[in-house]
This record gives C-alpha cells, structure tokens and sequence, in this order.
C-alpha cells in the first residue's frame, strides 16, 4: 500500500503522479484514493522561495564575488592572500569558497567566510597592485569587468545577507536531515518562517532588508499560503506528535488567518485524521494489539537554531507554551480525541518522537498504525 510519494516541484512530477494513481488505484494499491500521495519536496520549495529574491543579485555579493574569484584564479595569489591572513592575525580555518551563481545556498556559504577576511581584501586593495588591476580592466565597449572591489558598505550589506539567509540554510539542513525523523516537525519550520518573513516585513529603516523580505514572502504565500494546496499529512504528522497535537494548528491558524479561514483549515486536517484513523481501524484487530512493536533506534531531530542570532523557532515555541496552558473541554468519543485531549508532551530539544509512540502503542493502536 502506497501512501506518499515525495517529489520536486516540477510540473512533469504532476503528471507523472497523475499517472501513477490511476495505476495504483486499478490495483487498490493506493491509500483513500491517493489523497495524500503527492507530496511536494520541502526542501525543493524553500529553495525556489529563496532563489526568486537572489535572481537579481545585489551589486554586494556580486562584488564579493569577484574578489573571491581573484583569489582562487591561481595558486600564487592564494598564498598572497594567506600572507595577508598572517599579518591581519585573523583565526580562521576555513578557506574561501566560490559560489554557484544558480544556487543560493553556496552563495551564503561563499558570504559567511568571505566576511570574515574583510581586513585581509582592504589590505590588498591597498598594497596588491595585481588585485587593484583586476577591477579596473575594462572590455571592448569600455565598460568595467569585474565591478568591486567590496568597501565597508558592501560588508555591511553582505553581513546583513548572511543573518537573513542562515534562516533559511539552517531550516533546509534541518528539512534534509536523514538520521531524525523530519515529517513532523514541517509545520514548525512553517511557523518560524512565516513569523520570521513578518517580522522583517514590518522592520523600519531598512529597505534593503524590507525589499528582499518582502518578495520571498510572495513567493512563500503562492506555495505554503493556502492549506488546500498543501499535503495534508504533513499536518497530521504534527497532530500526532505529543508535545503539540491539533491545539498547536488551532493557535497558530487562528493568529493568522480570519476566524473562518482557520475553522475551516482545522476542519481539513481533522477530517483528514479521522479518515486515516477510521482506515486503519477497518484493518486492525484490536484483540491481537500487544506492546511488542519493533521501532528503530532513530535520534530525534534538533530544532533549535543555535547560530541564529534571532531565533523564530525558539520565541515561537515559548508562544505557544505559554498558550497552552488553556484546555480544550472535547467529548472523548474515539482513541483520536483521547489522544488529542491528553495534556501535551513538555516542550524539550531531547524529544523522540519515536520513543514516545513506542511507549503508547499499546494504548493507542490504530493511531499508531
């Protein structure tokens, strides 16, 4: 039985999924009809959210870039630039890397060390004749080659790209992860983002920021704005994990949708989880349920954003704490609403969402399906 299928966000993978679910649904080999076997890339998303703002590439990281370029033409000016490394005393191991203009995140990795060496590129721009030469060297029609060399206003915009962008680097590493389980924590990255992009939307007195902040959050809106275009299950993975259950949807829904908007978006998610229970109860014999569950030794995921200076993860999960000390009063008629009106799991980085459910599965059976 096939229940979800995750694949880029190319309009190719539309049809082939298309495809698919008519093979599988001839075959009864397809979960309630497909509903939730397309599941768009999350990490392919984020990175389509960010390369829309970096298409235009500031004249900054363009300056960057080309001081960086220069470093790494040739061996001989690499040595120079560690000499210059050596006489600015700075201790730093890592070594400048060139970004891929068409990915955005080597282009964050290239900014977060370049900054580092700002002294060192000042130095040479003042004694390396050669480095000087290089940006003024013009083409056939006169015009300049390599725009640069980056002076203190570019540094400050490239520090400013860097803070911006860890966000999002941090978030995909964390989408990406292969040692932890990743479904559940999909719409706590989301919460963090959204409230990130809105904070800076809001920020007064820089436009820069404001202007780059503001065009991502379009893009966010098109792909993760409206929850009927968005796999329900990746909800419902939230849902079931104990430290935040269908209250923590319910706050955040209602913070920043109409009131209509966030019943009806909860509406989704809870028919959704009681088709899924009502599928898996069809198929369970509860007398033969037993505690003997094999779950695999799998660390839990880390979500903390440590190196971020602003932590949207953090403050947000303190929102939520905070609110969740009211109860919902729901009569418990089936296992979903026992579950859903047990009190939460506390909040703390050393969850396992794994060991959690092997403890429960004998009690909650078909939940854990």
């Amino acid at each position: 039985m096939v229940v979800i299928v995750t694949v880029d966000n190319a309009k190719s993978n539309d049809v082939a999924l298309d495809y698919l679910k008519k093979k599988l649904e001839m075959k009864d080999g397809c979960m309630l009809g497909g509903q939730f076997l397309h599941m768009r890339c999350a990490t392919h998303i984020l990175n389509l959210i960010v390369q829309e703002r970096l298409k235009g590439i500031h004249s900054s990281i363009v300056k960057v870039r080309n001081a960086v370029q220069y470093v790494k033409l040739s061996p001989k000016r690499m040595d120079r630039f560690k000499e210059a490394v050596e006489d600015e005393k700075i201790q730093f191991k890592s070594l400048l890397s060139l970004n891929v203009p068409n990915r955005w995140n080597s282009t964050y990795l290239m900014l977060e060390v370049a900054e580092k060496f700002e002294t060192v590129f000042d130095r040479m721009h003042e004694e390396d004749v050669e480095f000087s030469s290089y940006f003024m060297e013009v083409d056939g029609n006169g015009k300049q080659k390599h725009i640069g060399p980056p002076k203190g206003e570019d540094w400050v915009n490239v520090r400013m790209f860097c803070n911006f962008l860890r966000l999002f680097y941090e978030v995909t590493l964390r989408f990406s992860g292969s040692l932890f389980v990743t479904s559940n924590t999909y719409f706590w990255e989301l919460v963090g983002i959204q409230n990130e992009l809105h904070r800076l939307c809001g920020i007064v007195g820089d436009p820069l920021l404001k202007e780059m902040t503001q065009s991502m959050k379009e893009k966010y809106e098109k792909y993760w704005g409206d929850i009927e275009n968005m796999n329900l299950m990746m909800f419902i993975a939230v849902v079931l994990n104990s430290r935040y259950k269908i209250k923590y949807l319910k706050y955040w829904f209602n913070k920043w949708y109409s009131k209509k908007k966030a019943e009806f978006s909860l509406k989704l998610v809870r028919d959704a989880l009681d088709k899924l229970y009502a599928h898996y109860a069809k198929g369970t014999e509860l007398s033969s349920a037993s505690g003997n569950r094999q779950v695999t030794n799998v660390g839990s995921s880390t979500e903390s954003s440590a190196s971020f200076p602003y932590d949207p993860w953090k403050i947000a999960s303190h929102e939520f704490d905070e609110h969740k000390a009211t109860k919902d009063d729901n009569e418990c008629t089936t296992d979903v609403d026992k579950y859903l009106n047990e009190s939460s799991e506390k909040n703390r980085e050393s969850f396992d969402i794994l060991a959690c459910w092997k403890v429960n599965s004998t009690r909650y059976v078909i939940l854990l399906g």
